[in-house]
């Protein structure tokens, strides 16, 4: 993933994809990790006078065409998150669910997130709404119950009761 390019260099295959659809999400995320590597230039490789936009720029331009697309926010907080930008994180994180409040991705990530931060209440919170929601990875659950915070969501009030007699 993200070694090189197709049709040049992987720079420049990924600056075209991003122009034409700002908010592709696999293109965005390895535009994310190609920008955080060492020795990484985002100066053209043939023509010197010439720069590649900066990956605050990619993602404005990816919220500015589609400002409801959580994928967009959910790039956007994990590359904050690497980056140790934790508030950062948090508030893009906030920002996808209230957008797609059943995204299980968001739920795990932030959690994950939340749980760095001390704030393992809420990260068990995000735990159960993913896991509910059908999340498979089971890391969040794992670090929560290192902590000893670990704890199996009660039965709700919604849940659907069996009748006895079916």
């Amino acid at each position: 993933m993200g070694v090189a390019g197709n049709a040049g260099s992987l720079i420049g295959d990924l600056d075209f994809v991003l122009k034409v659809f700002p908010n592709h999400p696999y293109a965005l995320s390895v535009m994310a990790d190609l920008q955080h590597r060492p020795g990484f230039s985002r100066q053209h490789s043939l023509r010197r006078d010439r720069y590649y936009p900066t990956l605050n720029c990619y993602f404005l331009r990816a919220m500015h065409v589609a400002p409801n697309d959580p994928n967009v926010l959910l790039i956007q907080a994990i590359t904050q998150h690497k980056q140790k930008d934790y508030q950062g994180a948090k508030v893009s994180y906030l920002k996808a669910l209230a957008i797609k409040p059943d995204a299980a991705e968001v739920h795990y990530n932030l959690g994950l997130l939340l749980i760095k931060l001390g704030e393992t209440r809420e990260a068990l919170n995000h735990a159960h709404s993913a896991y509910a929601l059908g999340y498979p990875l089971s890391g969040l659950r794992d670090k929560l119950q290192s902590q000893g915070a670990w704890k199996e969501p009660e039965a709700s009030s919604t849940d659907p009761v069996l009748d006895p007699r079916s």
